[in-house]
């Protein structure tokens, strides 16, 4: 939920994110946090940091981009399948993701129950997801909410263990 900058230039945010991704070399990911959150909460007049973490619109939004869709549809479509309108929200845009791992590395307790609120979310319209959550966290109280959740802790994003996940094919 780092601030980053929304999709629409007309409305305020900061690129901490973006710059975080840039340093890393991880700058051509696509982003959603807070601004891009609070720009749909604008767009859907509800109060900012309403789908932030652990709402699970944070999560699907993600994994819209994640298949390649814009950022404002990857948010629309997750608010959509969220919401009362779920019943108009076109199936469709979600079925390429039916029988994906999707792995979430997470630092946060919001972060975690934001994924697997999402992965029921989708299972409840028939797309079901093998979901990988992955724990980072050093600090003892930190470590042990994410291990009320995961079993799978790890102090740093840089360990040898998440390395070969994420190099993965």
């Amino acid at each position: 939920s780092r601030p980053n900058l929304p999709p629409e230039k007309d409305f305020f945010g900061t690129p901490e994110a973006e710059i975080g991704a840039k340093i890393t070399n991880l700058g051509n990911l696509p982003i959603i946090g807070a601004g891009s959150l609070d720009w749909i909460a604008d767009r859907n007049g509800v109060p900012a940091r309403s789908y932030n973490k652990p709402n699970p619109v944070h999560a699907l939004a993600a994994m819209q981009t994640a298949l390649g869709q814009d950022i404002k549809t990857s948010l629309k479509n997750a608010v959509a399948i969220t919401s009362q309108s779920r019943n108009t929200q076109k199936i469709s845009d979600w079925l390429e993701l039916n029988g994906a791992t999707v792995y979430v590395f997470e630092d946060s307790r919001g972060g975690m129950m934001s994924a697997l609120d999402a992965a029921k979310i989708l299972s409840n319209q028939e797309v079901l997801i093998d979901l990988k959550l992955i724990g980072i966290g050093h600090q003892p109280d930190k470590t042990g909410s994410l291990l009320e959740i995961t079993d799978q802790v790890y102090s740093d994003i840089n360990s040898s263990p998440l390395i070969d996940i994420i190099s993965a094919d």
